[in-house]
């Protein structure tokens, strides 16, 4: 069964980069609550600006208590290992990689984590549109680059998990079988559709 995290991250809004008087670790806890009301089992928060991934998740762990918290990136290098992945590079590359390190140590089926940008909404061209203009910077990067080029993709838009709520839950159905077992999930599109996407994660979770 695919576990369906959130990306705690995704819900902060721009002005927290710009606001000197906004709390950000209020709003990470507050978007912690959220996907734990939602029924989610997860939460994934990546290494941002203005807070660190590790000393924020003991902050929202005193406020939060019924879903696993899990750090997405930590920085111990200048530069982290987060990569853009499509399901040919899991599929083909990552996922075989891994299970056979895995079987070769005598250990277990790994845990697979897939960021994945989804919206439950009427307009998938558009909100795959604004995940290519969120994700361009990255998209420029050599080892990203590569990462889409795998995978056919022209921009970091075409990774999103867009349409109706069936769409949607068959996009990450297409992931479980793969070998991926927990999608994080950054919510993409107008806040209507993310508290639409949220509900659908919640249900499908449940």
């Amino acid at each position: 069964m695919l576990r369906i995290g959130l990306n705690l991250a995704g819900r902060l809004p721009e002005r927290a980069r710009q606001d000197a008087n906004y709390n950000v670790i209020d709003a990470l806890v507050y978007a912690a609550r959220g996907a734990e009301q939602a029924g989610l089992r997860t939460a994934w928060l990546p290494q941002g600006y203005g807070y660190d991934t590790l000393t924020t998740l003991a902050a929202i762990g005193r406020d939060v208590h019924q879903i696993e918290l899990g750090a997405s990136v930590v920085v111990v290098q200048p530069r982290h290992p987060r990569v853009l992945a499509g399901p040919r590079t899991l599929g083909d590359h990552i996922i075989p990689l891994l299970s056979r390190a895995a079987r070769d140590a005598s250990r277990g089926t790994p845990r697979v984590v897939a960021g994945l940008p989804v919206s439950v909404t009427t307009d998938a061209d558009r909100v795959r549109e604004q995940v290519a203009t969120r994700f361009a910077g990255l998209a420029k990067l050599p080892s990203y680059r590569r990462t889409l080029d795998r995978d056919g993709f022209t921009d970091g838009g075409e990774l999103t998990i867009a349409g109706t709520e069936e769409q949607v839950a068959a996009g990450l159905r297409r992931y479980a079988g793969l070998g991926v077992t927990d999608a994080l999930v950054n919510l993409a599109g107008e806040p209507d559709e993310q508290a639409r996407t949220l509900r659908l994660l919640g249900e499908i979770t449940a």
